[in-house]
């Protein structure tokens, strides 16, 4: 049967955990929290989302996750990335063992060979770049932050994965969302709350099935956009520009002035034929004006 676009399937990158292990206090932690990611993992699995996942160890969002699965005994497909020592190795092998129902794949990655004490953080963090390499979406909750979720949630946006941060363990994810609400606020509306409520995690799986199929909160958040405007007109501009800045667009704009019959400069030739959208600010003034003709004649 041909699936809908409401049903777009994802391979489901899960990060985060306490932001602190030595301090849960400080983060308001409940175990309803990580009890939410274990709902939600159960119900991905359920639509028929693959779950990426780097951490076998209690504490993190990944356990929680494969909690869940394990609890709820679905017929679910998992993606191991972890490093590949022995300690893990054998965490590892005991979730397989304890998803008999599950289709698991495992992609051990070898640590460098020094003795340095960061080779250990070296190899986790590719295994979760490779995790991020093969996802298509990526679910976070609490972090660290200035550690590796940081890093993971920066490198996923720039490379265009959706990306639902939960905010109930604060730390990096909550941090991520602040610093992109608008994006957030425009794009999901008034179900941006959800975000931020862990007795409601349940209801992502629809988000990011509808997010994946209208290809939002993904590829192409970083277009850039042309603002072409009369110069009385130059506040207006401001605004849109801060706007569609703080949405993730990549503005551009003529600020200099040349008097009405000169060829519009080379620089500003480039940013319009380099930009995808071209925006106008009409006016009477706007339509007075002989060099925006010209802007949008290029």
């Amino acid at each position: 049967m041909k699936r809908s676009r409401s049903e777009t399937l994802t391979n489901t990158m899960i990060i985060g955990g306490l932001p602190d292990l030595k301090d849960s206090h400080s983060v308001d932690y409940d175990p309803e929290h990580l009890e939410g990611v274990s709902r939600l993992a159960q119900r991905l699995t359920v639509d028929g989302h693959k779950l990426l996942v780097c951490s076998p160890f209690e504490g993190s969002a990944d356990h929680a996750a494969l909690r869940g699965i394990a609890e709820s005994e679905n017929a679910a497909r998992v993606e191991f990335h972890y490093p590949d020592i022995e300690e893990i190795r054998q965490k590892v092998d005991e979730w397989v063992e304890r998803l008999p129902n599950s289709v698991v794949d495992k992609f051990p990655h070898h640590p460098p060979e020094t003795d340095e004490p960061e080779a250990l953080q070296h190899a986790w963090l590719l295994s979760q770049l490779s995790a991020l390499d093969r996802a298509s979406a990526l679910i976070a909750i609490g972090g660290r932050i200035g550690a590796s979720a940081e890093l993971l949630l920066k490198f996923a946006h720039s490379r265009g994965r959706l990306i639902f941060p939960l905010t109930a363990l604060k730390g990096a994810s909550a941090r991520f969302l602040d610093s992109h609400r608008y994006e957030y606020d425009d794009i999901l509306g008034s179900d941006v709350q959800i975000l931020h409520q862990a007795e409601n995690y349940q209801k992502i799986p629809s988000l990011l099935s509808r997010a994946a199929s209208e290809k939002i909160l993904g590829p192409g958040r970083s277009t850039r956009v042309f603002i072409s405007y009369a110069r009385e007109q130059s506040e207006d501009a401001d605004f849109v520009e801060m706007t569609l800045r703080r949405r993730g667009f990549d503005v551009a704009r003529d600020e200099a002035s040349f008097e009405a019959g000169h060829a519009v400069p080379d620089q500003i030739r480039e940013s319009i034929f380099g930009s995808e959208i071209f925006v106008v600010l009409w006016s009477a003034n706007y339509a007075c004006s002989p060099w925006c003709f010209d802007e949008i004649e290029i």
